[in-house]
């Protein structure tokens, strides 16, 4: 019975300790990546933000980050209902994401004649000649002769509907731009 509690001891211990190990190894390796995700914040207020994303957990904290450099990049603060009067709160849509104030003009939308499902806006002869309706997070096609300029449009990163992510793509099917789903 001896022989058996030292076997079982001997073959135990080594293995919990590796296993402590790695859980050791993961957390530096995560608080690793948030050290030198922070570093690179110039701004005071973002890497304070930066360093809140800390606190979640392993399922939250990339969202959190990446919404701390979507924020960085339209140089947005945080929404709260009194700071967004008269704009429009974005976020990434995943756990732990921040929300953040954008101007209503940076929410691009297509003209009412583009929505008015008018066919003419939607030929096409190739697929090359369909594009995303609106410049972020697109839910129809058009004709790309009438598609909005968003040469200066800076979009999140987020997967919000079948044209983001590479989910689904405009296509040219009997003469009109349409979204094909993969």
């Amino acid at each position: 019975m001896q022989k058996i509690v030292i076997i079982i001891a001997v073959t135990t211990i080594p293995l919990i300790t590796i296993i402590g190990g790695l859980y050791f190894f993961g957390n530096m390796q995560k608080d690793r990546a948030i050290d030198d995700a922070i570093a690179g914040i110039e701004d005071p207020y973002y890497r304070e933000l930066a360093q809140q994303c800390d606190a979640k957990d392993d399922s939250e904290y990339k969202c959190c980050l990446s919404s701390v450099y979507d924020m960085i990049g339209f140089d947005a603060k945080l929404a709260t209902e009194k700071e967004c009067e008269n704009l429009a709160i974005d976020e990434l849509r995943c756990p732990g994401s921040y929300k953040w104030c954008v101007p209503l003009a940076d929410v691009i939308m297509p003209s009412e004649d583009i929505m008015d499902n008018d066919n003419d806006h939607k030929a096409c002869e190739v697929d090359a000649d369909c594009v995303p309706a609106t410049c972020c997070h697109a839910t129809d096609v058009i004709n790309k002769e009438f598609a909005p300029d968003c040469s200066a449009v800076m979009c999140t990163m987020s997967c919000e509907t079948v044209l983001d992510c590479g989910q689904g793509k405009p296509v040219c099917k009997s003469g009109i731009c349409e979204i094909e789903v993969k």
